[in-house]
Order: C-alpha cells, then sequence, then structure tokens
C-alpha cells in the first residue's frame, strides 16, 4: 500500500540458552529455527542437562527428524495437526503434556511460535508455578 508504514518481523530468535539447566523448548512450525544451532550443540559438545523438545506443525513434511539428527539425550516430541501420521500425536500440544514431564521449578521454558502459541503456554506455565520463561514470537 503505496504511502502506508507496515512493520515486518522474520521468524529468528533472539534467546540464549543456558547449557547447564534442564530445558524445556517448545516450537509452533518455523518457530523450531530458533532452536536447531542449540540441538547441534548440544550433539558437538555433549551438554548432560536434560532437554525436551515439543514440536508442533502442520504436516509430517515439516519435522525436524527427517533433515536433522536429534542428539541422543533430546526427548523428541512430535505433534502434527493436519495429517495423521505414526509416531506422532495428531493433535496440538496441550500444557498437560508439558506438566507431565514433572520437571523442577528451576527448569527453563522457551517457546517459540505465533503470539497465540506463546501466550497460551507463557499462561499455563506461569499458572503451574514455573518462572524461567523465555520467549519469541511473531
Amino acid at each position: 500500500m503505496k504511502g502506508k508504514e507496515f512493520w515486518i518481523k522474520y521468524p529468528f530468535c533472539n534467546l540464549f540458552l543456558n547449557r547447564y539447566t534442564p530445558k524445556v523448548l517448545m516450537a509452533a512450525g518455523t518457530g523450531i529455527a530458533s532452536f536447531l544451532s542449540y540441538l547441534g550443540y548440544i550433539k558437538k559438545t555433549s551438554v548432560s542437562s536434560l532437554t525436551y523438545v515439543f514440536h508442533s506443525v502442520r504436516t509430517s513434511q515439516e519435522l525436524i527428524d527427517k533433515f536433522v539428527e536429534i542428539p541422543y539425550n533430546v526427548y523428541y516430541f512430535k505433534f502434527v495437526t493436519r495429517e495423521t501420521c505414526q509416531n506422532t500425536q495428531n493433535r496440538r500440544i496441550e500444557i498437560s503434556e508439558i506438566l507431565k514431564l514433572n520437571v523442577s521449578e528451576d527448569t527453563d521454558f522457551y517457546i517459540c511460535g505465533s503470539m497465540e502459541f506463546v501466550n497460551k503456554f507463557e499462561k499455563g506455565l506461569r499458572e503451574n508455578g514455573f518462572k524461567n520463561i523465555y520467549s519469541e514470537s511473531w
């Protein structure tokens, strides 16, 4: 639109992950891009802290385990919302899945995705007493 200003935000993340604390990484769609370098770092340096990855995508073609090797000490939970696939949850991520991990209060939570996705999980985590929540949305 000629003469109008607009703002564009790309799905890049400015989060810095602490290598020594347990982590839960939650991503919707391309939000996973924010965590790919950390997964590579885990593999190269043998980070020993627990890491859980929850990744929600529309189709199985978007899942990262098709093109990235998941380190042995990372627990990868896959959610596909627009098709039925084997070895995935065929629905959206729910806060109850995160709470089932029974992680300690000092766990760091990193959330990347749409504002709706980020707000949903920030709210759910805070309501359950977690404070170490870091996020990026677009």
